[in-house]
Order: C-alpha cells, then structure tokens, then sequence
C-alpha cells in the first residue's frame, strides 16, 4: 500500500492549474467546475491528479485503464481493475490519498482547528467520548480529531461513509483499531484505515511534483482518461 500527503499554500487558480486539466476526464473537468470557490475547485483536481499519479507509478496500469466508477455508496473504483482499491480525502489546502494493490483502504484528513465538541454525542461512541473528554484542554483537540479522521476512515473502507449509525462504531474496540492507523503532518491529523500491519510511512509530495509529473511523463504527453 502507498499513502501520499500533498498540501499548496496557496488557493489561487493561476495558469498551471488550467493546463493541469487536460490530464482529468471530461466528467471530472465539468464536475469541479460547479464549484463556486477556487479554493475547492483546486483540490478537487489536484485530489484527481494525485490518485492517477499514484496509480500510474505503483501499478501496471496504463493510461486507458483509468476507467472510474462511482457506486451507491460513492466510494471511487476502478472498473478496469476492481482488485486495485484506492481512496482519497481533502481538507483546506491538503490531499490524503491511498493506493492498495491488496486490501481495501479508507482514509480521511482533517485540519486542527478548533474541534466543535458540542456534536460528540450524535458521532462518537459512548467509550470515545470517555476518552476525549478525560484528557487536558489541548490533549481533547488532539484525540477528537484523530478518532473523527478514524472513524471516518473506517466507514469509507467499509463503503457505508458517514450515513450508517456513527454512535455504534467504536474505534478504541481492538475489532476496529487494529486496522486503523493515524499520523500529524504540520496541522494537519491523518487516518489509514486497512488491514495491514505495518502500513508504509505516507510520503510527502508537493504540486511541483505533481506538475512535473503530468507535464514530463512519456505516458503524459497523450493523455486517455476516462470516468
């Protein structure tokens, strides 16, 4: 499994960005488009771009493999190889993003900001809010955000999301934790959600990389991405 973490300091759309698009499906171009702030729209594509490269570098797929569906549950596959699992997460300026050749894979990351403790009674499991509330001030923020970044990687493996009955899912249960797995970049908390042991240590990657990548790339210069 490969985990990357990819964040820009800047939310600006600018020139790069837009040549940038040639390298996503059209469905996926149309659909980042409807959205109204710059900010979104930029880490819906690079989100795009992030996955594809991964792909691309740690799997034998081509570039008209990149056939994406969408089921039900609007977890993200390949149609072309369903055994290659692989999900995504984005927060304010940050991507998170897994690549599993073997085993399903969640993930999720959150900025630390201030945690709104007040809705821990509707998501979190009775032992978990035991937990975060019997720590100090700044150990609360900490442990509320990595059992929310784990608990919603754990609903996004499992291909439920945050619809089923959160308040039953108790990530602290060894049944749960055993597959969960969680890390702090800058401010940022990240969760893994898979059923290996020793999971890889995420490797950082910036949008030079990514550019370089696409821009580069022999397999780049004649892009076949489909949805």
């Amino acid at each position: 499994m490969y985990t990357y973490f990819l964040s820009f300091l800047s939310d600006n759309w600018t020139p790069t960005e837009e040549n940038l698009l040639a390298y996503i499906s059209p469905e996926r171009h149309a659909h980042l488009l409807r959205y109204a702030h710059p900010a979104d729209r930029k880490l819906s594509l690079y989100a795009a771009l992030l996955t594809r490269m991964m792909l691309l570098m740690h799997t034998p797929l081509t570039w008209k493999d990149l056939q994406f569906h969408s089921g039900s549950n609007h977890k993200p596959s390949l149609l072309t190889t369903p055994s290659i699992d692989f999900n995504f997460s984005h927060t304010r300026n940050a991507i998170l993003c897994s690549v599993s050749l073997n085993t399903t894979v969640g993930v999720d990351v959150e900025t630390c900001k201030k945690a709104p403790f007040e809705i821990m009674d509707t998501v979190f499991h009775p032992e978990e809010i035991s937990y975060i509330s019997a720590a100090t001030d700044k150990e609360k923020q900490e442990r509320f955000f990595r059992v929310w970044t784990q608990k919603e990687a754990y609903t996004k493996r499992n291909g439920t999301g945050l619809v089923c009955n959160l308040t039953d899912i108790n990530t602290l249960s060894p049944s749960v934790s055993n597959s969960l797995y969680s890390f702090k970049i800058n401010q940022y908390t990240c969760s893994v959600c898979s059923d290996l042991v020793h999971p890889p240590v995420p490797k950082i990657v910036f949008t030079q990389d990514v550019l370089q990548f696409f821009t580069l790339s022999s397999n780049a210069k004649t892009p076949i991405i489909r949805r």
